[in-house]
């Protein structure tokens, strides 16, 4: 929605509102003409009013833009070197934990041998023994 079409759309409710308030209402031409003085300048504080607020938030919404485009470009590229560092400098650690791995995982291996080959001998000891 763009916001001059916005402010129109606000601008003539209230000027159909009123319009219908002062009709419906029953006033004397002096009465009438003095509401019709004091919303005329009514609206005009609104309008006012509301340019104010508009230009505001223009001026948010360029510092916002302004602060994202040069602010967000360095912080992309500071996680990105950031992460590049943390890659090089955890490699060699990323291997030792590797090598640690795989020699633990021989161990289990070689210590899962050597407990089927006892349970083996103590299987036949178990039988020479019954026999």
């Amino acid at each position: 929605m763009n916001v001059k079409t916005f402010v129109l759309g606000i601008g003539a409710g209230l000027v159909a509102g009123a319009a219908v308030t002062l009709f419906t209402t029953p006033k004397s031409g002096k009465e009438l003409k003095g509401s019709l003085t004091q919303y005329k300048n009514n609206s005009s504080d609104i309008k006012n009013e509301l340019q104010q607020r508009i230009a505001t938030i223009k001026q948010s919404v360029n510092s916002i833009k302004y602060e994202v485009q040069n602010t967000l470009p360095d912080a992309v590229s500071g996680i990105k070197e950031a992460v590049s560092t943390f890659q090089e400098t955890s490699a060699p650690s990323q291997e030792n934990l590797k090598k640690h791995i795989e020699d633990l995982k021989k161990s289990a291996d070689e210590l899962n041998a050597e407990m089927e080959e006892l349970q083996k001998i103590t299987l036949k000891k178990k039988k020479g023994s019954t026999n």
